[in-house]
């Protein structure tokens, strides 16, 4: 088991999440935790989005199954993604970093 963690579950306001998403750099972990908050449901299969958001902590396993989980469920919306999954790509991007960089 890999666990990811941030030093703090401090969250941005949604258009500074928005800006730092736009750059196409790796997103800040407070922008991360923001984004886990967008999404989280806890025990559901958004779980782990509300743990990242509220402990700093979540395994990546667990993170990767909810992250492809709610990217499936926008693909697949009648209505389409709309900006929605510009957030969770910019977070898939950060679990992969955090991942595979530091621990």
């Amino acid at each position: 088991m890999t666990t990811i963690t941030v030093q703090s579950t401090q969250q941005l306001a949604w258009a500074d999440v928005e800006a730092e998403c736009a750059l196409g750099l790796t997103i800040s972990d407070a922008a991360a935790v923001t984004i886990a908050a967008a999404w989280q449901s806890p025990g559901t299969t958004g779980a782990a989005f509300a743990q990242l958001a509220s402990t700093g902590q979540v395994d990546s396993w667990a993170l990767r199954d909810a992250l492809n989980h709610a990217c499936n469920e926008l693909l697949t919306r009648p209505e389409g993604t709309g900006t929605d999954l510009a957030p969770l790509a910019s977070l898939c991007a950060w679990a992969f970093d955090r991942s595979r960089t530091r621990n």
